[in-house]
């Protein structure tokens, strides 16, 4: 009985002693006391708690959306651009003329869409059609013809919006305005705070005893219990918010600077000039803006050996109410005495004719008439009559 009696002792002692231990190491440890135990949250309390940083988005992104629908025009109000008149007199070398550059048949155009539908993805390059029009496949054909890059990029997004939303189209995003700065020390703050270890809510730094980490984990198993209950509440009554990578405010964003799609024009096929007459490579080359007559002589392989320096013409077609227009190049001035003004600035369509050098004709003079002279007959010797009529007499 004695044995017994001295176990039965030594074991009470042994748990007291271990929960004045967990007592002194875990702060608020006692006798049928949890560490560190908070009151249980009101499931009611848990699910408005929630749902307020979610109506808070939703209202935000109900404010975006109606911004957008009150900004971005209609597809029918982006129209070509009506084509610039060019000055006269023409410009020239050093002062050039900012000319726009429109798509039209068969310019190749780029499209690129980073998040379009799973299986119907938007990118490579598309051809202009004699209609004016580029196929997208499956979202249909878009009327691009006269546009410049920024428009035809505008009107593709407006098109695709009836099949991607507009955060996928680039039309909403986080960024953050370009007059807040972000100081360097609370970026170093941040990145320390990425990096430190994660240990559960309600246990210190100190050791703890296997009894209260045990007690922790069942407690935080309830409050996950609670939390997955307040969450299947939440999304019964409060709808889905849209997706936040931060807090940072939702801001609208123009179509033509969205980063989500790109339009961008690889090959002007339709922007020419034409180079005639008597010159090495005589036909029609592409214009990219900015060309000027030596340099359109330069991609031609210069003048022929018989062209006519003195007889160059620049011929500018009309375009709407301006008429065509002739003007007269000095090449002398251009190449020999370096003449920046005389070396004026083409423009799309325009023709610059070379003439051929025209020898002058060589004149012959007739040939002075000829009078048929006399016969001479010597002195004493009978002509071809008398020798007739003699022979004649003689017969009879």
């Amino acid at each position: 009985m004695r044995r017994s009696s001295w176990k039965y002792r030594d074991r009470k002692i042994t748990g007291a002693l271990g929960l004045m231990v967990a007592w002194a190491i875990v702060p608020g440890v006692g006798l049928g006391q949890e560490p560190n135990a908070e009151k249980p949250q009101d499931p009611a309390q848990q699910v408005e708690g929630a749902a307020a940083p979610a109506t808070k988005a939703k209202t935000e992104m109900e404010k975006v959306l109606e911004h957008l629908h009150k900004t971005l025009p209609s597809i029918e109000s982006i129209k070509p651009l009506p084509r610039p008149t060019i000055p006269d007199p023409p410009p020239h070398e050093g002062n050039l003329f900012d000319y726009p550059l429109t798509i039209h048949p068969p310019d190749v155009v780029v499209v690129e869409v980073l998040e379009a539908l799973p299986g119907r993805p938007i990118t490579g390059e598309r051809l202009v059609r004699p209609d004016g029009t580029i196929t997208l496949g499956f979202y249909g054909d878009v009327y691009i013809r006269g546009l410049t890059i920024a428009q035809a990029k505008t009107k593709i997004i407006l098109h695709l919006r009836t099949y991607l939303s507009d955060e996928r189209l680039g039309l909403i995003g986080t960024t953050l305005p370009d007059e807040i700065e972000v100081p360097m020390e609370e970026k170093a703050d941040a990145t320390k705070e990425a990096v430190l270890p994660v240990r559960p809510q309600g246990v210190s730094d100190r050791r703890v005893s296997p009894v209260s980490l045990v007690r922790h984990q069942k407690r935080q198993q309830g409050d996950t219990r609670k939390n997955q209950a307040a969450q299947a509440m939440q999304e019964a009554q409060v709808d889905e918010a849209p997706t936040r990578v931060d807090d940072r405010p939702l801001n609208p964003i123009a179509p033509q600077d969205s980063d989500r799609l790109l339009v961008d024009v690889s090959s002007f096929n339709s922007l020419v000039y034409y180079v005639l007459g008597d010159v090495d490579s005589p036909g029609r080359y592409p214009w990219t803006g900015g060309e000027t007559i030596l340099d359109a002589l330069q991609h031609c392989g210069g003048l022929a050996p018989d062209a006519e320096v003195d007889s160059v013409k620049l011929v500018r077609p009309a375009s709407g109410e301006t008429p065509a227009r002739a003007y007269e190049v000095d090449l002398k001035a251009i190449q020999d005495e370096g003449n920046a003004k005389a070396n004026l600035q083409l423009f799309p369509g325009d023709r610059l004719i070379v003439r051929q050098k025209v020898e002058q004709p060589i004149e012959v003079q007739p040939e002075p008439e000829r009078k048929p002279q006399a016969l001479r007959i010597a002195p004493g010797r009978p002509d071809v009559r008398t020798n007739i009529a003699r022979r004649g007499a003689s017969l009879r």
